[in-house]
């Protein structure tokens, strides 16, 4: 089991307007904090009973979402810029209790030149193994934000300095 207090809290970020997965600013987000130990970034996530799908599970896609966050941030940290989403492979091995806490872990797997490779892990309480995923990342040029119109410069720069500004390790 992984314990939170001794690994680093990352800074919640204010500059990317309604980030569903991880913005404060956002009021339907999931409010998720993360966390470093140097090789991996985890956090924590409580259901809430608007997340469940059947019965007493816990919507796949509730999951899917935060671990496409998690994983993004692990690309984003390592690049140092904006990474966006290419894939998301996800593998689910048991049923996930929406009244059960979860623990999400990203960790790099595999650089190219122009894709960056991260796989998670998703456990319960009891510490099952939830579900598995890989993520395969473009990292995106300040240039090719602007000429895909993906948010303001005057914001982009405001997340360009976030980003540069998280220390990882």
């Amino acid at each position: 089991m992984i314990n939170f207090s001794e690994l680093k809290k990352l800074t919640p970020h204010k500059h990317q307007r309604g980030c569903f997965g991880k913005c404060e600013t956002n009021p339907i987000n999931k409010q998720l904090m993360l966390y470093t130990d140097g090789k991996a970034i985890y956090t924590q996530f409580q259901p809430l009973e608007r997340h469940i799908g059947w019965g007493n599970i816990l919507h796949g896609g509730i999951l899917t979402t935060i671990m496409d966050e998690i994983l993004g941030w692990e690309a984003v940290l390592l690049a140092k810029m904006v990474c966006v989403t290419k894939k998301i492979e996800v593998q689910f091995h048991h049923p996930a209790q929406f009244d059960d806490s979860y623990t999400i872990t990203a960790k790099y797997l595999k650089h190219t030149q122009s894709e960056i490779i991260v796989e998670g892990e998703v456990h319960n309480s009891g510490n099952i193994l939830i579900m598995s995923a890989t993520g395969v990342f473009s990292p995106l040029p300040a240039q090719a934000i602007d000429k895909l119109g993906i948010m303001p410069p005057e914001q982009l720069q405001l997340v360009l300095e976030y980003i540069k500004s998280i220390e990882k390790a």
